[in-house]
C-alpha cells in the first residue's frame, strides 16, 4: 500500500508536466489550421469580386447605347440619317472588338493570377502539411519527452524503492544481530537466575533460623525494656528526692554560711577573752571539773558536726550516683533503639550473621540494679532532721561554754572538715 500511493504521488506531477505541454500544442495546431483557412476563403473572395465587373460589362455597355440611341430602330425609314448609323455601327463594333481583346487579356491576365493563386495554394497546402507532419513530430517528441522523463522518474522511484530496501535490509540485520545478542543475554541471565535461586533458597533457610532467634532476641529485648521501665520509674522517683535533697542541701549551706560567720565572731570573741581567761577564772572560781565538762561536750559537738559532714557526704555521693545512673539509663535507652535499627536493617540487606550485642550489653554489669534502695529514703530524711536540729541549736547559740570550747579547736576542725570533703569527692570521682 505504501509503494502504491507512493507511486501515484510521483505520477501525478509528472502527469501535469507532459499533460500541459501536450495541451499547448494541440491548441496551437487548432489556432494554425482556423487561420489558415480564414486566408484561403478571403483570397476566394477577391477573385469572385474580380471577375463580377467583367461579365456585367456588356450589358452596360448595350444599356448605354440604347440610351444614347432611342429612335435607332425607328429611324430606319429615314435616309438622311443611314451613312451616320452605319459608321456608328462600325465604330461600335470596333470598340467591342477593342473591349473583346482587352477583356480578352484581363482574362488571360486573370487565369494568370489564379493559376499563380492556385499555385500558391498548392505551396500552402504543402507548407500546411509540413507544418501538420511537423507538430505531428513535435508531439511524438513531446510525447517521447514526457515518456523520457515518467521514465526517469520511473527509475527514481525505482532507485528510491532499492535504497528503502537496503536500509530495511539493514534494520533487518541489525534486529537479527540484536536478537541474537538479546537470546545470548538470556541464556546468561538463565544461568545467573538458577545461581540466584540457589542462593535464594540458601538465604531462606538462614532467614527462618534468623526468624526464630530474632524472636526469642525481641521477647528478651522485651522483658528487657519492661525492666529498664521499671527502673526509669524508680529512677525517676529518686530524682525527685534528689532534687528535694538539693533544696535541702541549699538549706543547708546557707545555714553553714550563717554558721561560719558566726564563728567568726566568736573566733574574735574567744581572742578577746582569751587574755581575761586567767583571771577571771581566779575570780569566778571555775574548777577543773567544769573545764572537762565542757571539754567533753565539745568533743561530742564535735563529732556530731563531724557526722553531719560525713552524712553531707554521703548524700552528695548518692546525688553524683543518681545522676549517673540516669544519664546512663537515657543511654542504654538509645543504645537499644540504636540496635534494634541495626538489627531491621541487617535483617533486611539479608545479611549471613546477625550480632548479639544487644544481649551482651543487657548481660553486662552495667546493667545490673542500682545500689539505692527506696528504705535508705527514710534514714536520710531521719538524719537530715537531726542535723537541721543541730544546726538550730548552734544558730541559737545555747551555752557559753560551747561557744569558748567552738574557739579553742576550729582550727582542728577546719582540718576535719577539708579530710571529710576531700573523701567525698574521692568516693564520687570512683564513681
Amino acid at each position: 500500500m505504501e509503494s502504491s500511493s507512493s507511486r501515484a504521488e510521483v505520477i501525478k506531477p509528472m502527469l501535469l508536466k507532459a499533460g500541459i505541454p501536450l495541451a499547448l500544442s494541440v491548441a496551437g495546431f487548432i489556432y494554425a489550421r482556423i487561420i489558415a483557412k480564414r486566408r484561403i476563403n478571403l483570397q476566394v473572395s477577391s477573385m469572385e469580386t474580380q471577375v463580377s465587373p467583367l461579365e456585367t460589362d456588356p450589358q452596360q455597355f448595350r444599356s448605354s447605347e440604347a440610351i444614347l440611341y432611342p429612335t435607332s430602330s425607328t429611324s430606319g425609314d429615314d435616309g438622311e440619317n443611314i451613312c451616320t448609323s452605319s459608321d456608328f455601327t462600325s465604330m461600335i463594333t470596333s470598340s467591342e472588338i477593342q473591349n473583346r481583346i482587352a477583356y480578352g487579356e484581363e482574362i488571360l491576365g486573370l487565369r494568370s493570377q489564379v493559376e499563380e493563386l492556385q499555385k500558391r495554394e498548392g505551396e500552402l497546402e504543402r507548407k500546411f502539411l509540413r507544418f501538420v507532419d511537423l507538430k505531428e513530430q513535435e508531439s511524438v517528441l513531446m510525447e517521447l519527452r514526457n515518456m523520457l522523463l515518467m521514465e526517469s522518474l520511473c527509475v527514481e522511484f525505482m532507485d528510491r524503492e532499492i535504497s528503502s530496501m537496503e536500509a530495511e535490509n539493514k534494520r533487518v540485520e541489525n534486529i537479527v544481530m540484536e536478537f541474537v545478542r538479546v537470546v545470548e543475554q538470556m541464556e546468561h541471565w538463565k544461568s545467573q537466575n538458577g545461581l540466584l535461586e540457589r542462593k535464594v533458597k540458601r538465604l531462606l533457610r538462614k532467614t527462618k533460623g534468623l526468624d526464630k532467634l530474632i524472636g526469642e532476641k525481641d521477647l528478651k529485648i522485651q522483658a528487657k525494656d519492661a525492666e529498664i521501665r521499671r527502673n526509669g520509674g524508680e529512677l525517676q522517683g529518686r530524682s525527685n528526692v534528689i532534687k528535694k535533697l538539693e533544696d535541702e542541701m541549699r538549706d543547708l549551706k546557707c545555714l553553714t554560711h550563717q554558721l561560719q560567720d558566726q564563728k567568726d565572731e566568736l573566733s574574735k570573741e574567744l581572742a578577746e577573752v582569751s587574755h581575761s581567761s586567767i583571771s577571771k577564772s581566779a575570780e569566778e572560781g571555775i574548777t577543773r571539773e567544769e573545764y572537762t565538762q565542757l571539754a567533753n561536750e565539745y568533743e561530742q559537738v564535735q563529732k556530731e558536726r563531724s557526722d553531719e559532714l560525713t552524712e553531707l557526704t554521703y548524700l552528695r555521693w548518692c546525688n553524683a550516683c543518681l545522676r549517673y545512673e540516669l544519664k546512663r539509663y537515657q543511654l542504654l535507652q538509645e543504645y537499644i533503639q540504636g540496635s534494634k535499627d541495626q538489627l531491621e536493617q541487617d535483617f533486611e540487606e539479608g545479611g549471613e550473621s546477625v550480632g548479639f550485642r544487644i544481649e551482651k550489653q543487657l548481660g553486662s554489669p552495667k546493667m545490673v540494679e542500682p545500689r539505692f534502695g527506696v528504705a535508705k529514703g527514710g534514714e536520710v530524711s531521719s538524719k537530715r532532721q537531726k542535723l537541721l536540729k543541730k544546726f538550730k541549736k548552734l544558730v541559737d547559740g545555747k551555752g557559753k561554754h560551747e561557744r569558748k570550747c567552738f574557739g579553742r579547736h576550729s582550727g582542728c576542725d577546719e582540718l576535719q572538715d577539708q579530710e571529710h570533703v576531700v573523701h567525698a569527692r574521692n568516693s564520687c570521682s570512683s564513681i
